[in-house]
């Protein structure tokens, strides 16, 4: 969970609320794997656009919210 003491409480209220409608929020593990998956992409083209794009679709597979 990221560090709620940033958000004000009704912020922080919704972000608590997200897991019991099936969405996650971008944590550290999230990271590891954003950067893992795109290593990959990466080396089979030299395009920007195709590696942002990949990226964006895991996101949207793994319902990841980026706050």
């Amino acid at each position: 969970m990221p560090r709620l003491s940033i958000f004000s409480p009704a912020e922080r209220e919704t972000l608590l609320a997200l897991p019991d409608f099936g969405f996650a929020l971008f944590t550290t593990p999230h990271h590891k794997h954003a950067v893992q998956e795109p290593t990959r992409t990466a080396m089979q083209t030299d395009k920007g656009v195709v590696l942002v794009s990949s990226l964006i679709e895991k996101v949207r597979q793994h319902v990841i919210l980026l706050s």
